[in-house]
């Protein structure tokens, strides 16, 4: 059954369910229905090319593997990545009781009951075919979504990490004071509860989807969070000593839901690549900040931003328009505030260590430009401070 046409407006994974599955029994949990889409030997999110499926008549028969569905052993349904006899990708809804269906169960590191599922001539009816106008655009925008939530899991794992760590460096005592009153272990706590807050205004920026650089954003999201992650769950494991790999305590379980969660649907390089992809397909340079976002940004921050970003425009027009009569003015060299004017018939070896405003071309007002936008950066990296101060309170206060 073709469920978008030339004419139709493009279908999504959403409207597929919300149209073509009981959508009141998944809401209940009643129906399970899973997505079967990596395989061996895939790397980042996959390409299908080991599952097919071809028309017989009103018949569709389907073969393959599919590796890593999560819960598959309980899942009603399987909505299985398959390409057709011309090699366009479809999405198919598979029983997991049909004839021809074999599963293997077993335990990921973390814990988590995976299923590898075997296809083998699974006769299917012509109503289980779901065709989209862009099926790749619709699985790509699942993905991100599970990337976005998969971070916001690990900032959840890194944020109970952090407090149980706390806690135990408060209570576990060592020559008569507790432990974290020790300097190293200071640092060293510091330095995780700077990642988990770096990483949660990462995963601010995942769930803007309003932005327009919403799917890089996400992809970055999921590359800063899994090193951020796995720091702070080594660094956690540390300080705990030897009982933090036991699996008596909950530290050791945290610390390998992030290894594994780290390395789903692709790894760090992955996703940087993917990440400098799309901002490249984009037309947006790499070394563009995407940070902050307006949508992130309240009333008075934003009137404070453009507020500064005016400046700049006119310093920095200002400073064209000195740098350009200078480069047209008279033969001797440009020289800044207190720099000794030197011709081309007496100058030596020494005379061409200019002073470091000389060597970028810019004359007296030039300099006084440079210096006041100099200091307006200052200006602002001190109230982003100051700001961000006022709004964290001190982790080692006690309760």
């Amino acid at each position: 059954m073709t469920v978008a046409d030339q004419g139709a407006p493009p279908l999504t994974f959403y409207t597929l369910a919300l149209n073509y599955l009981p959508l009141a029994q998944l809401i209940t949990g009643a129906t399970l229905v899973g997505l079967a889409h990596l395989e061996r030997g895939d790397r980042g999110r996959g390409d299908v090319r080991g599952t097919s499926f071809r028309r017989e008549s009103d018949q569709i028969r389907l073969n393959g593997a599919k590796i890593l569905v999560p819960v598959a052993q309980s899942l009603d349904f399987m909505l299985v990545t398959a390409r057709g006899e011309r090699g366009k990708l479809g999405v198919l809804r598979v029983p997991a009781s049909a004839q021809g269906v074999s599963m293997r169960h077993y335990r990921a590191a973390d814990g988590h009951v995976m299923g590898d599922v075997r296809f083998a001539e699974v006769s299917l009816t012509g109503e289980s075919l779901f065709e989209f106008q862009d099926v790749e655009a619709a699985l790509d925008e699942v993905l991100t979504f599970a990337d976005a939530a998969l971070c916001a899991e690990l900032v959840g794992c890194l944020q109970s990490l952090l407090d149980m760590t706390v806690e135990h460096l408060r209570t576990r005592k060592q020559f008569g004071q507790p432990i974290g009153s020790f300097q190293a272990l200071k640092h060293r706590l510091v330095d995780c509860y700077a990642s988990v807050e770096q990483a949660a205004s990462m995963l601010e920026l995942a769930a803007a989807t309003a932005s327009p650089h919403w799917q890089s954003n996400v992809a970055a999201a999921r590359a800063f969070v899994s090193e951020h992650a796995r720091h702070v769950g080594h660094e956690a494991i540390q300080m705990h000593g030897g009982m933090g790999l036991t699996d008596e305590l909950a530290v050791s379980h945290f610390h390998k839901r992030i290894v594994v969660g780290s390395l789903m649907f692709g790894s760090q390089p992955d996703h940087i690549d993917r990440h400098l992809d799309l901002r490249s397909r984009a037309g947006v340079r790499p070394c563009d900040s995407t940070l902050p976002l307006r949508e992130m940004l309240s009333v008075e921050e934003a009137a404070f931003r453009h507020e500064v970003r005016s400046f700049l425009e006119r310093s920095l027009a200002l400073l064209g328009s000195e740098r350009g009569r200078e480069r047209h003015g008279g033969g001797d060299l440009q020289r800044c505030p207190g720099a000794p004017r030197t011709t081309g018939l007496n100058k030596t070896s020494a005379e061409y260590r200019q002073p470091p405003c000389a060597l970028f071309g810019l004359g007296d007002q030039g300099a006084h430009i440079l210096q006041a936008v100099l200091f307006a950066l200052g200006v602002l990296v001190m109230t982003a401070f100051i700001r961000a101060a006022q709004r964290v309170e001190p982790f080692t206060k006690r309760g």
